[in-house]
């Protein structure tokens, strides 16, 4: 087994700042913008593409399933829809989807009810170990079949089911797996409903919700979905704003350093992605949201922060769905305050991860 030895170098203590900067691009927006311009009809736009690993992989993927892609000019690409159930590819195409899990749940979700596609697909070696078990038995439901058989894990063999019939789903964490069903849904005969009882991010159903006669969603008890197959979608014009875990990182580093101030622009705000602000919010971080405006059916605008002296975080299970990206960082801000802070998480056995400041728990 080889080693290797490394140097870091690192700098004084961060002297006291001001400062206005725009973040990253929202991956999970940018990657579903290609998906669903692939399916919907005519010509779609997407400015402020995140130029990404995870997306290329995306473009690459649509590109050899017949879609055509023009970059127009930096993050600006035009998306020549071919509308639904029109991806097509030779027998035994190779589709790998790198690093990315979102990728591959969603357009796994488009291609099973695509008819005439029978495609490998794969990933790279940290994909390839993750299991799939509840996409496969999901998309089996609509009438797709994998192989070989009783495998969970890429590489994998798809071969996409004739006659999709809407399936009722019941949601829970995982806003990927609900995405791939809605997906799934639109080439479907029928009418699928999904059921959210956990809420979950909700950027695919924001894309599509102006097509109103594909998509409708009640909020009652719970959040319910029903999606109307085989019907058109609209093109679009979409500008993806910041992604607000990128920004955490930067609010992390405002408000642990001393006498600065940070001002992040043109940030995504959906409420389900801004646990990570709402939770520091709570403990004493100085954090403000402004200049929010809408626009197709997404929120944002900017994040100011400013120097804060933070209180042992408690955070609740119910923050994790809305911050799971964030907790890495939040444990970091866990073990620069002074307490103990504690996290519960949404597991199948619940538990508490108690964090002690001044000292990490690894």
């Amino acid at each position: 087994m080889q080693t290797k030895s490394f140097t870091v170098n690192t700098d004084d203590t961060i002297k006291p700042f001001k400062k206005t900067i725009k973040v990253d691009s929202d991956k999970s927006q940018s990657i579903r913008s290609f998906l669903i311009g692939a399916i919907s009809q005519d010509i779609s736009r997407v400015e402020n593409v995140l130029e990404s690993d995870d997306v290329y992989s995306a473009i690459e993927c649509l590109k050899k399933l017949g879609v055509k892609i023009k970059k127009i000019k930096p993050k600006s690409y035009l998306i020549y829809g071919k509308g639904l159930g029109s991806l097509f590819a030779k027998k035994n195409l190779e589709l790998n989807f790198g690093n990315s899990g979102t990728l591959a749940r969603l357009l796994i979700g488009i291609i099973s009810t695509t008819p005439n596609l029978e495609l490998r697909v794969k990933g790279d070696h940290s994909l390839n170990k993750r299991n799939m078990k509840k996409l496969i038995e999901l998309m089996s439901n609509f009438g797709a079949i994998f192989l070989p058989k009783n495998r969970f894990n890429f590489p994998l063999k798809i071969i996409s089911t004739e006659l999709p019939v809407g399936i009722n789903y019941e949601a829970g964490s995982s806003a990927q797996l609900k995405s791939a069903v809605i997906l799934a849904a639109l080439n479907s005969f029928g009418t699928t409903v999904v059921t959210e009882k956990k809420k979950s991010r909700d950027h695919t159903e924001n894309m599509l919700i102006k097509n109103n006669r594909v998509i409708k969603i009640k909020r009652k008890k719970f959040k319910i979905i029903k999606v109307f197959g085989k019907k058109n979608l609209n093109s679009f014009n979409i500008n993806i704003p910041g992604d607000p875990s990128s920004a955490a990182f930067f609010t992390a580093l405002t408000l642990l350093n001393k006498n600065s101030v940070l001002n992040i622009k043109n940030v995504g705000l959906n409420p389900t992605r801004t646990g990570f602000y709402e939770l520091l919010k709570r403990h004493g971080a100085r954090i403000k949201f402004k200049n929010i405006r809408k626009k197709n059916n997404e929120i944002f605008g900017d994040i100011q922060v400013k120097s804060s002296k933070i209180k042992p975080i408690k955070a609740g299970s119910e923050y994790y769905v809305k911050a799971t990206d964030e907790y890495p960082i939040l444990f970091v801000v866990a073990a620069l305050t002074k307490g103990v802070s504690t996290f519960k998480v949404t597991t199948p056995v619940s538990k508490s991860i108690p964090i002690i400041g001044d000292f990490l728990l690894v």
